[in-house]
């Protein structure tokens, strides 16, 4: 019945939050907690059908690794590391950046970090 009227009960977007103890550190500090969130069994189960519908219907570009099935961070590695083997073997210079954003949005405006990296 979602699929035919597109619509999603409000009762997808209920869960049980968890704070769980990042690892290795003290517990007396709320930001050294990361939420995770449970969610009903059904709801998971429609996300999954979600997930494949979108994948069967919409492609991605070979370059994409994230939010896609069989696929993550190794194939990010294994990437640069064989750009960085066919860089040295044939003499390039390969130039290299990375941006670690992942405690970026933790607090702040966030409009205020995108116009920070344009």
């Amino acid at each position: 019945m979602i699929f035919v009227t597109g619509i999603v009960p409000d009762s997808f977007g209920v869960g049980l939050v968890h704070p769980i103890l990042k690892k290795g550190k003290p517990a007396d500090q709320c930001t050294l907690y990361r939420p995770i969130t449970v969610s009903t069994t059904f709801c998971k189960l429609f996300e999954s059908l979600i997930f494949d519908e979108i994948a069967l219907r919409c492609t991605t570009p070979d370059d994409q690794f994230g939010f896609k099935k069989h696929s993550g961070w190794e194939h990010v590695h294994s990437l640069l590391a064989n750009l960085f083997i066919d860089a040295d073997k044939n003499g390039d210079l390969l130039v290299f950046g990375a941006l670690d954003v992942s405690g970026a949005f933790d607090s702040g405006i966030h409009g205020h970090f995108l116009l920070k990296a344009l």
